[in-house]
């Protein structure tokens, strides 16, 4: 009777354990660029969970954002590293993720 009951918890644990919910955010944009250029970020989640929406932001100012993307003009920055982050909204909770590039 004990090992039934050890290969029933053990086989619940393995079904509960593959089921997560875990939302993991990768924001990719290009590291280097030259200025008058138009670079593209995009956040993507690993586990393709739903996401409601994405707010992008350059140097702490919001950008238009277009789905899971967003066209950054490199002309309006100017050279010099630039910060990058991407606010997901999914349900009940926000995560902000963060990355940077370089205009030569």
């Amino acid at each position: 009777m004990n090992k039934t009951v050890l290969y029933t918890y053990l086989v619940l644990l393995i079904i509960l354990s593959s089921c997560s919910k875990d939302y993991k955010f990768k924001l990719n944009i290009d590291k280097k660029t030259t200025l008058n250029k138009t670079l593209s970020a995009t956040l993507t989640e690993d586990n393709n969970q739903k996401v409601d929406s994405i707010q992008f932001y350059i140097n702490g100012k919001s950008i238009k954002t277009e789905g899971n993307s967003t066209s950054i003009e490199t002309s309006n920055l100017g050279v010099g590293k630039h910060s990058v982050s991407a606010l997901a909204f999914y349900p009940g909770k926000t995560k902000k993720t963060n990355n940077s590039f370089e205009v030569f």
